[in-house]
């Protein structure tokens, strides 16, 4: 390890011959450093060479032999043998450190009780067991009144390193229980360690257990309930640890059972719980919206329409127009049909002079009042380039039907203009897979075309008319899209597509642009493979994106399905042709290309090839050898773990085969497997940067739903086995 040379290195420079307490008190410290990385590498005689031998002479020597710092030396010396099944000596080193300890802190001090769990863990091994009980025993007393301490932070800490003491305690006990056939006190000991574990799991596994549905609803909605109600469980557990917006995730369940279900009663429950969790304030202002969109729309739910939208409205910055706008808009059109109702009572009050036992009359009264939400927001003259940013803000309110309502205004209103165009859909058959993923890339590249086509500059005032109109029908058409109604989302990319070609001048830029649009009016890029290489002409940047959704596409096959073989194979091609297209600066898409192969040979009960010259690829430019500094660690264990698994599966095939090509028998060298390090577990839960974007967040934004699903559960299965293993002393 290059951080143990860089010590040495740094313990050669100095001299601890003088008197020099600085001097020696860094040296000391380079031991205790050097001793602890030596216990991780498992290197025990080193851990003794200079736990003990240097650092622990060196501090009874210049020091004292009563130093706090010298518990540490006797815990490390502890932690060695217990490793090396040496209890005995573990207990006696053990004791060393509580000594000190007791010289130097408070008897009932934290630091001294955790001692006290491991000393009944080592107890435990040596199947003493009132031993290990007397130890537990002073280790858990006055469990309550220890964590008075001035610092929060610090007594989180010792509060989560307490709970990892008891969870090991409760499963040694456990052992030893059922070692004396007492099955009854066996289980209840091994259910204690199970409810501390479940106590332990932090706010990263109900991080990943939330990126997991939120991977699940785009295929699998009816697991994502349970996996949010799972992420749920976990950050109410640790709810203390953490000033994190656990009701985001109250607010998703609300969102699965609006969308997913169509469960509004059930939907307002979850928005309702969740408004009065903590939020942040963009997800309060839509949730407190939604609210008031989802509550019926009658005269005994006005004034909590009112009230919702009202309380979104607060939270609506002054210089957030567009999003004020609309929601101002829901609170004066409640406001007006409260208005009118109690115009009507006041009404109905003076002139009723019928019988009251007519039920009939009384039922029409209360139907004769109408209430709408349907609504226009009329926009302050300020608002440019009105209909995308209206979109965008529609959006952020998860308004789905408000802002189609707001584009088939637009697009009625050009009708009686009479803008019209000529335009047919290109045909395709929905049965067949190949066509299925042809119109998903499709309506994809269409929107990829409008959006390029809309940064060209108009050629005249006149054509604003057709720019608005062109951004109705790209704001509809993302709308369609995102529900996965592809055919009318492909019409309405196409009405954008076309209007905005007739309004902007042609240049040598867009000129391409245009005639590929033509190319597919015409019906001559029917064919998937052709219709993404035309694209990528125009747009190279964008090659590697749209290979990645084709390949997304394609692995989503059914296993059992005639066609799957087939499919994987296109699969593994488009993958391979978008890291052709990759850039140094994608690191990204990169990894996702070599995460998407992988993953697919994971799956399969064969090797090719083809995979192995993937991976060949992969080894190549040192790009696995070390940590990247764009990959989360997290991220390259799984790369490299694969890449490991994927040659040692080929491997092994070549050696059972007996096959007659020379060629196939020529294995994947050790040179190869020597390029893909494998970060270890420990550092990739504590070395976690929130600042880089997990592959799991990049495969849902291309719609890779089933590899997003292996990934975080994947994930999750590496943090279970990080907590468990946490409490094997």
């Amino acid at each position: 390890m290059k951080v143990i040379e860089d010590l040495k290195q740094l313990e050669a420079t100095i001299n601890v011959n003088d008197n020099d307490i600085n001097r020696i008190s860094l040296v000391a410290i380079i031991y205790d450093a050097l001793a602890s990385y030596y216990l991780k590498l498992g290197d025990f005689s080193n851990v003794s060479i200079y736990a003990d031998s240097k650092s622990t002479t060196l501090k009874i020597r210049s020091l004292s032999q009563y130093h706090p710092s010298l518990a540490s030396n006797y815990l490390l010396l502890a932690e060695s043998c217990v490793r090396r099944s040496q209890y005995r000596d573990a207990l006696q080193w053990f004791q060393h450190a509580v000594k000190v300890q007791a010289l130097n802190l408070a008897n009932d001090d934290i630091a001294i009780k955790l001692v006290h769990y491991q000393m009944g863990d080592t107890y435990s091994k040596l199947n003493q067991f009132d031993q290990a009980c007397q130890n537990y025993e002073f280790a858990e007393t006055n469990t309550d009144e220890d964590t008075d301490q001035d610092d929060e932070d610090t007594e989180n800490r010792d509060d989560h390193k307490r709970l990892i003491a008891r969870a090991s305690m409760h499963q040694h006990l456990a052992k030893l229980y059922l070692q004396r056939a007492d099955l009854k006190m066996a289980i209840v000991k091994q259910s204690k360690c199970i409810e501390t574990l479940e106590e332990l799991y932090p706010l990263d596994m109900a991080f990943y257990n939330e990126r997991l549905a939120d991977a699940e609803i785009l295929g699998k909605p009816d697991n994502a309930e349970d996996i949010y109600n799972k992420a749920l469980w976990i950050q109410t557990k640790v709810y203390r640890y953490s000033d994190g917006y656990w009701g985001e995730i109250i607010r998703k369940v609300g969102r699965y059972y609006e969308r997913q279900q169509s469960d509004k009663e059930t939907a307002i429950g979850c928005y309702y719980v969740a408004i009065r969790e903590p939020l942040a304030p963009e997800t309060a202002i839509s949730t407190y919206y939604a609210l008031g969109r989802l509550m019926p729309i009658s005269k005994k739910h006005q004034k909590s329409r009112i009230g919702f939208y009202k309380a979104a409205n607060k939270l609506v910055p002054i210089d957030d127009l567009y999003l004020k706008a609309i929601v101002q808009a829901k609170c004066s059109t409640c406001q007006k049909s409260t208005d009118n109702d109690t115009t009507q009572d006041e009404t109905a009050d003076d002139s009723d002079e019928s019988d009251d036992d007519d039920d009939d009359d009384n039922q029409s009264d209360e139907v004769s009042i109408k209430y709408t939400d349907n609504v226009t927001p009329s926009f302050p003259p300020e608002c440019e380039d009105t209909v995308c940013k209206i979109g965008e803000a529609y959006r952020r309110l998860d308004d789905q039907e408000g802002l189609v309502n707001y584009c088939k205004a637009i697009v009625r209103k050009s009708s009686k203009a009479k803008i019209t165009l000529d335009f047919d859909v290109p045909s395709y058959n929905k049965s067949d897979f190949d066509e299925r993923i042809y119109v998903q890339i499709l309506s994809e590249i269409l929107r990829l075309c409008a959006e390029q086509s809309r940064s060209y500059k108009i050629s005249s005032n006149e054509n604003f008319t057709l720019r608005h109109l062109a951004d109705a029908h790209f704001q509809w058409a993302l709308v369609l899209q995102n529900n996965e109604d592809y055919s009318q989302a492909i019409e309405h990319y196409f009405e954008s597509c076309t209007l905005h070609n007739r309004c902007n001048n042609q240049t040598e830029n867009n000129v391409q642009l245009i005639d590929f649009i033509k190319k597919l009016e015409a019906n001559k890029l029917n064919d998937l493979t052709a219709l993404v290489s035309e694209y990528v002409s125009i747009s190279l940047t964008d090659g590697p994106y749209l290979w990645l959704r084709v390949a997304a596409g394609y692995c989503q096959c059914d296993p059992e399905d005639d066609q799957s073989t087939d499919c994987l194979k296109k699969a593994v091609k488009a993958c391979m042709t978008a890291r052709k297209h990759t850039i140094e600066s994608m690191t990204s898409l990169k990894a996702v290309c070599d995460y998407t192969i992988l993953r697919i040979y994971k799956d399969l009960p064969y090797t090719d090839k083809l995979g192995k010259i993937y991976v060949q690829e992969m080894a190549k430019n040192d790009s696995y050898r070390q940590n990247q500094a764009n990959l989360t660690l997290f991220d390259q264990r799984l790369l490299c773990q694969w890449a490991h698994d994927f040659i040692n599966n080929y491997n092994t095939e070549l050696e059972q085969n007996d096959n007659e090509d020379e060629d196939d028998e020529i294995e994947i060298p050790d040179t190869v497997a020597e390029q893909f390090y494998v970060p270890s577990l420990d550092d990739a839960m504590n070395n976690f940067d929130a600042s880089l974007k997990c592959l799991g967040d990049v495969l849902i934004l291309l719609g890779d739903r089933d590899g997003a699903t292996v990934y975080w559960e994947w994930t999750i299965s590496e943090c279970e086995s990080y907590y468990s293993k946490a409490v094997s002393f």
